[in-house]
């Protein structure tokens, strides 16, 4: 294996592993959210918390996106 390719695998890894926290973020708030649910929690809660959920997730997702799938410009 040559140093770049070392180097770019090396890159990715720190990428994935990012990605990992985002998707752990995505589906920890769901759970919070279920959670208050179960426990009757001001319904503002709940959807503060879905909101957030959701939105990280389509973060991961143009994350994915961007990181996969890179626009031809951008390599």
């Amino acid at each position: 294996m040559g140093v770049e390719q070392a180097k770019e695998e090396a890159q990715f890894r720190k990428v994935e592993g990012a990605m990992l926290h985002v998707e752990d973020a995505a589906r920890r708030l769901a759970e919070a959210a279920e959670e208050l649910k179960r426990d009757d929690a001001p319904d503002y809660l709940v959807a503060a918390l879905e909101t957030a959920a959701g939105a990280v997730r389509a973060d991961h997702k143009r994350l994915m996106k961007s990181v996969y799938w890179p626009a031809v410009d951008a390599r």
